[in-house]
């Protein structure tokens, strides 16, 4: 389950980078929300990979009790 959770938000990471790559060769109003695009899936692939540990680490505090 570890593993799947963090390959997902690297998914999330690397696809943010890549259409924030993309964008920066589009001119014009589509460019800057494609950035603006990217820039939400990257956060939301931080979050979901914070999320993951602190997940983690309340499973691994109740186990030890």
């Amino acid at each position: 389950m570890m593993a799947l959770d963090a390959l997902l938000s690297l998914t999330f990471l690397v696809l943010a980078a890549y259409i924030g790559f993309y964008a920066s060769s589009v001119s014009g109003e589509n460019g800057r929300e494609l950035f603006y695009f990217s820039l939400l899936l990257g956060a939301y692939g931080i979050w979901r990979a914070i999320r993951s540990v602190i997940n983690r680490r309340q499973r691994s505090k109740e186990e030890a009790q």
